[in-house]
């Protein structure tokens, strides 16, 4: 039997530790499983705002449509998680470079908008669709969902609402595109409520 400040353990209390440390495991992916985890992956209109002189508008990260879909999914009790990586200036194969960096493991969802002026303004328009294809070849590997935005015109309200340097959203033009995707993730998500 085990005496107080020994350092030993009784078999009893071993197999309690055991226990409580596979119990431990279990609460963890259960809670995995109640916080989704979705990325957005993109250029300037997926981070907020661009970077340079030639496009200066746009919004914060907390205006962006990665935050108002996460707030807009958690106002629907689905207590998701989703992580703005988008960069300022990115192009399609950049995202492609990044993708494993910007995905981790256990990501459920991740948001796809094409970087269309920047590969045309950086001269690699030529690889996008490759690169997309690998994209979408390496999540469905890692048997990640994903959705690839459509064009700002279609998605209804987004360019009706764009900042003044013509280029990027304000916040009520991200809202809309929240507000385009938010049914589309809750099916990738499997009706999941949280």
């Amino acid at each position: 039997m085990a005496q107080p400040g020994n350092g030993r353990y009784t078999r009893r209390q071993a197999v309690s530790l055991t226990l409580s440390g596979f119990a431990a495991i279990i609460l963890s992916r259960q809670a995995d499983a109640a916080s989704p985890q979705i990325v957005a992956i993109g250029a300037d209109n997926v981070a907020g705002r661009g970077i340079g002189r030639r496009h200066p508008g746009g919004v914060g990260r907390s205006e962006a449509f990665p935050a108002q879909l996460q707030a807009m999914l958690r106002a629907k009790g689905v207590a998701a998680t989703v992580t703005n990586a988008g960069r300022g200036g990115e192009t399609t194969p950049g995202m492609l470079e990044h993708l494993n960096s910007d995905v981790p493991d256990g990501t459920r969802l991740v948001i796809i908008d094409i970087a269309k002026g920047n590969d045309k303004h950086q001269g690699v328009e030529g690889d996008e669709a490759d690169a997309l294809r690998q994209i979408k070849a390496g999540l469905t590997e890692r048997h990640i969902s994903f959705i690839v935005l459509p064009p700002w015109e279609q998605i209804p309200g987004a360019t009706q609402n764009r900042d003044p340097d013509g280029h990027h959203f304000t916040a009520k033009g991200h809202a809309k595109i929240a507000a385009y995707l938010l049914p589309m993730v809750l099916r990738k998500l499997g009706g999941h409520t949280g």
